[in-house]
């Protein structure tokens, strides 16, 4: 019995003379016999393509045995059953994508078992850096990921495509804008990648103003600029550095008292400069009517001390 093994890169061809086919052979030794085998050497091109996408994208190929080293030398070849690993690394400004043509899988490295001619492809695309600055307290996230700032205010993004940041301010700020933006919408700023990018976003620095009324009487009072509304809101949050006019107004069968805790008042206006978290109270009084009549059959004038009624002319007060 006669049995074949090729060697690496043949294949056997079949038998001839005393044998033939392609698997064992017997044969019977009853006279002197020669049997034929025929092997044949059998290798395949590997050629590597390179898919570059984008301006000026750039990336190799090396290949594991060696002979493909591609940029300059994109085809080899390899004997039948040769296992390669090819490698792709990306050039500068530019990030390796996926393969194609592969015996399985889209990632870096690349397996192929040849066992006919083949082709891979390895696509390469050109990003472009995208930083974000800061002032104030506030973080910066983008859509999609990649810029996380504070921890990371850099990251690469493929040529041509669209950047959402968003940002977060942290508390006692609020975000206030956006500068180097293609496009604004809201607290959101897009950047389409062209080319490489710088964002600055600013976050300021806010201060709590609370408004207490007190005394007997009963009244409102409102902010300049607005924010408070006190009935309804006695507490808001203003910018760092702003001047703030309280203005108290009575109401009907009250008169507005006084102030406390203002850095200056006139009448019924306070003003608070936000340096620090800060609180004011408006003081009202509650005002009853005293009215005087006179009666019998003479004549006169009342007057008061304090001042008000002065009747004959003025007997309520």
């Amino acid at each position: 019995t006669l049995s074949v093994t090729p060697a690496a890169g043949s294949v056997f061809d079949g038998w001839s003379s005393a044998c033939s086919g392609t698997g064992s052979c017997v044969l019977t030794m009853d006279a002197a016999k020669t049997a034929n085998a025929a092997f044949t050497e059998v290798s395949y091109n590997l050629h590597v393509a390179r898919v570059l996408t984008g301006s000026d994208a750039s990336g190799t190929v090396t290949s594991a045995p060696t002979g493909i080293n591609c940029g300059t030398d994109c085809d080899e070849v390899y004997d039948h059953g040769t296992a390669i690993t090819l490698s792709a690394t990306a050039g500068s400004g530019s990030r390796f994508d996926s393969w194609s043509g592969c015996d399985s899988g889209t990632g870096n490295p690349c397996s192929i078992t040849l066992t006919s001619a083949r082709t891979a492809t390895a696509t390469f695309v050109r990003v472009w850096d995208l930083g974000v600055t800061k002032d104030g307290s506030g973080a910066v996230s983008s859509s999609p990921s990649g810029i996380n700032c504070g921890v990371t205010c850099t990251a690469n993004f493929d040529e041509g495509s669209s950047v959402t940041l968003t940002p977060t301010p942290l508390s006692g700020w609020r975000f206030d804008a956006w500068s180097g933006c293609d496009s604004v919408a809201g607290n959101q700023c897009t950047v389409v990648m062209t080319g490489s990018k710088s964002v600055h976003a600013a976050f300021i620095r806010i201060w709590n103003l609370s408004v207490t009324k007190d005394g007997s009487g009963s009244g409102t009072v409102t902010s300049s600029p607005s924010g408070i509304n006190c009935g309804a809101t006695c507490a808001a949050n203003f910018d760092q550095g702003t001047t703030v006019t309280l203005t108290a107004s009575a109401a009907s069968g009250s008169r507005f008292g006084s102030w406390s805790g203002c850095d200056s008042s006139s009448g019924n206006q306070c003003t608070v400069n936000m340096t620090v978290a800060k609180s004011v109270t408006a003081t009202f009084i509650k005002l009853w009517d005293l009215t005087v009549s006179k009666d019998g059959t003479g004549s006169g004038s009342v007057t008061s001390s304090p001042s008000g009624i002065n009747c004959g002319t003025d007997c309520t007060e």
